[in-house]
């Protein structure tokens, strides 16, 4: 049998290829309960991509869809893995596991569990033959025509269809990797870190053996007066012996901080979006501003901290070693220890010093913010020379703060290694009067406060970045842990729920019973015993006074708040049955306040809850409904039309124009329920009534907040 066919994995072992790819990369447990693939055929990518997500999930492992040109299919395949790619095989759908690369081919796991190789070329052709073949005939007939000699004709032949295909789309490629709530050891060992940090440790300890040697060479030889071409060449060649392996650390070492970088990158931005709903709104702006700027500044120092005070601790060890062997012995010894001491009162007062100015810069940063938001406010209304007074006052208090640290941090940088320098010249003063000590160990002793010094300077280096690092983790903690939590899957798929059969008008959608909710900043609840039901197709408008708890209300229907007691369920399942998977039964439009526009085009605020990158058929139905909605003028105007970008530095669009686009983008989920908080207040009544209309057209069940 062909290796390529023996490696053919049909649909409905999908599960199985899955847990098994998943368990050979390291990423997944031996044994997991999988759901059952989805029935749907292989054209259907989207039914495909929604189940590996949701499985990825119940094993713990992140599944990404991937979509490459077919210009760099071969690179792809080369650099994949592990991965599952769905394609055909004589005529019917099969699915392959690769594991990675090995050597000129590839490494794919069997039905029978057996890996199998095979050649890049040959799973790129299997892929592309359906994409090339539709061109192939076209092609054919040109060379035909023009004459190419037969010798030369496959090669123009692939030529021609590399540059005809190359920009074309190719899909059912997923590819498997560590979720960002996977524990950092997980990371770690996934990464390789662990023995890539024993080797930059054993690196450095031998380019720190060599230096050490290349000293008590050269010092022994000018003591003893017997310094010529031999004992430099000996000296020379230890030099020369460091370069290789000194840069081999430091690139295993820039190795392991960019993957020590993608982690914290990815499990902060995890954390961003998993942020809790109620702490969102509890903090402004600007201090949302200063969480995503303390936590660049802990990615851009705590990897690079810590591999520097690692190396000045190695440095320091050394050190304490080389002073006792020289002609100090012990006073050296106690002298570079008591030194230690007074670094570590000099780098207690630098950190407090750095917490004080960094708590106040955030501060500032959030009052900038807020005063930016309420440029127009201040100017009517605050009298000029109070606004001044305060502008005036913080900036003092800002300048005197960094001074201070300034001071205490030019104290530990600048003293603690050029003060050891006299200190450990000073305790060789007994040893140097005396006459007793031999000259190599007088330069065993020298070279030892040279060392020690440069040690100091790397240590007390590497700390100061990782004070400032554990400052900015009070800011990035909450989101690091965030990002920790894990996303529920729920106990089925979403497609899979009752809803995914048409249910007739009049029949029950939603039933919220008994719920119970109480803001974390209020002793009382916002919702006692609250019940409602919804059926499919209708229609319910909620009146309600403000803080009456009608928002509170639409974020529980929505799941973006879960109650404290009570019970909601959609088609009879509860959101612990769905998971995260019931915000797409049931969607939200919040009050404009709490909706935004993000920087992006227009079509990636209208599609962002359906699909993205979008489909044209997406995209045609984006246009329609927003023309329905009234916004074909502002499309026609927009020279880039839905490709437009929009936003806060883009295309500034009016109150009506983004309570418009808000209604647009919830429709466009095509959820069973869709709620509408407050969603017309800054519509005339002429776009009243197109919005009305199209809900009417477009919508399942509404739930319409409004005021009295």
């Amino acid at each position: 049998m062909d290796a390529i066919a023996a490696a053919a994995w049909p649909p409905e072992s999908l599960a199985e290829a899955l847990l098994e790819l998943g368990r050979r990369a390291g990423l997944a447990p031996a044994a997991a309960e999988m759901p059952p693939p989805p029935a749907a055929g292989p054209a259907d990518g989207a039914a495909w991509t929604a189940w590996m997500i949701w499985a990825g999930q119940h094993m713990g492992v992140d599944v990404e869809a991937v979509e490459t040109p077919l210009g760099d299919l071969d690179h792809v395949l080369q650099t994949f893995g592990p991965a599952l790619v769905r394609t055909e095989l004589d005529g019917r759908p099969v699915v392959f596991a690769i594991v990675g690369r090995r050597g000129s081919g590839l490494c794919l796991i069997a039905p029978d569990l057996r890996e199998v190789r095979v050649p890049v070329a040959r799973l790129r052709a299997l892929i592309a033959g359906r994409l090339e073949q539709t061109a192939a005939d076209h092609v054919d007939r040109v060379i035909e025509r023009a004459g190419i000699p037969a010798e030369r004709r496959g090669i123009v032949r692939s030529a021609m269809l590399r540059e005809r295909l190359g920009s074309v789309p190719v899909a059912g490629l997923w590819t498997l990797r560590l979720p960002p709530e996977a524990s950092l050891h997980r990371h770690l060992a996934d990464a390789h870190a662990y023995r890539r940090l024993t080797l930059t440790v054993a690196l450095l300890a031998s380019v720190f053996g060599l230096e050490i040697l290349g000293w008590m060479l050269i010092g022994s030889a000018v003591l003893e007066g017997q310094l010529n071409l031999g004992w430099l060449a000996a000296w020379t060649l230890l030099m020369i012996t460091m370069v290789p392996a000194r840069a081999v650390g430091e690139w295993i070492g820039g190795a392991l901080s960019i993957d020590l970088a993608t982690f914290l990158k990815g499990r902060l931005l995890a954390g961003a979006l998993r942020f809790d709903v109620d702490a969102v709104r509890r903090e402004g702006a600007g201090q949302l501003l200063g969480r995503v700027i303390e936590g660049q500044a802990f990615e851009a120092v705590a990897i690079g901290g810590g591999l520097a005070t690692l190396t000045g601790v190695i440095e320091i060890g050394l050190a304490f070693w080389i002073l006792a062997k020289g002609a100090g012995g012990g006073v050296q010894v106690a002298l570079l220890a008591g030194w230690l001491v007074v670094a570590a009162v000099l780098a207690l007062r630098s950190w407090n010093r750095q917490a004080e100015w960094t708590a106040n810069r955030l501060a500032l940063t959030g009052d900038l913010v807020e005063r930016m938001v309420g440029h127009r406010t201040a100017l009517a209304q605050e009298q000029a020379g109070r606004r001044d007074r305060h502008d005036d006052h913080a900036a003092n208090h800002y300048l005197a703060l960094s001074s201070r640290m300034d001071a205490a941090g030019g104290r530990l940088l600048a003293l603690i290694p050029g003060g050891w320098l006299l200190v450990g010249l000073a305790g060789l003063v007994p040893a140097f009067v005396s006459g007793a000590a031999a000259p190599a160990a007088l330069g065993v002793a020298v070279g030892g406060v040279l060392f020690a010094q440069r040690a100091l300077a790397t240590m007390t280096g590497g700390f100061d970045a990782l004070a400032r690092a554990a400052i900015a983790w009070k800011a990035v903690g909450p989101l690091f842990r965030a990002g920790a939590r894990a996303p529920d899957p729920g106990r089925i798929l979403p497609q899979a729920a009752p809803r995914a059969a048409p249910s007739p008008p009049g029949t029950r959608l939603l039933d919220l019973d008994g719920v119970v909710y109480t803001h974390p900043t209020r002793r009382d609840p916002v919702l006692d015993g609250a019940s409602l039901g919804i059926d499919h197709g209708e229609r319910i408008l909620l009146e309600g006074g403000s803080g009456s708890g009608k928002s509170t209300l639409a974020s529980v229907i929505a799941g973006l708040r879960k109650p404290h007691a009570g019970l909601v369920t959609i088609d009879g399942l509860d959101q612990a049955t769905l998971g995260d998977g019931w915000r797409r039964l049931a969607t939200e439009a919040p009050q404009f306040h709490e909706n935004h526009i993000l920087t992006g085009s227009l079509a990636f605020n209208l599609l962002m809850g359906r699909a993205w990158p979008a489909q044209p058929a997406d995209l045609a139905a984006a246009e329609a409904l927003c023309r329905e909605l009234g916004l074909g003028d502002l499309i026609d105007r927009m020279p880039a039309g839905l490709m437009q970008p929009v936003g806060e530095t883009a295309w500034q669009l009016s109150q009506g124009e983004k309570s418009r686009v808000h209604l647009a983008r919830a429709l466009l989920q095509g959820a069973p329920l869709t709620v509408l908080d407050e969603s017309f207040a800054a519509l005339d009544p002429d776009n009243l009534d197109r919005c009305l209309a199209a809900i009417d057209r477009h919508a399942g069940a509404v739930l319409l907040i409004a005021h009295p």
